[in-house]
């Protein structure tokens, strides 16, 4: 696992990590559309989990939004579409 995760580009690396918040603490209305989670990381956590900068960790969260990957609502993570983001990490 170590090997695989150390070999993902960044965006796949943050997507596993949201997918693995999901199954932890994200609650929906359904089970693939608008998981909620509701997290207190910051970006220096986020950059330390992943292995990158701070810079280029905001940098690639505005790509995922852009994407429609994921929405930021405060501290929460809405994440629009667990598939979608499934993908990503697969490629």
């Amino acid at each position: 696992f170590i090997q695989f995760f150390a070999t993902q580009p960044l965006q796949s690396r943050l997507a596993s990590l949201m997918l693995w918040l999901c199954e932890q603490y994200g609650s929906s209305n359904s089970a693939d559309e608008n998981i909620k989670v509701p997290v207190a990381l910051r970006r220096e956590d986020w950059a330390a989990w992943a292995g990158a900068s701070v810079e280029t960790v905001i940098r690639s969260f505005s790509d995922l939004k852009n994407k429609g990957l994921l929405t930021l609502k405060g501290r929460d993570i809405i994440i629009p579409s667990r598939i979608k983001l499934q993908r990503l990490v697969r490629t």
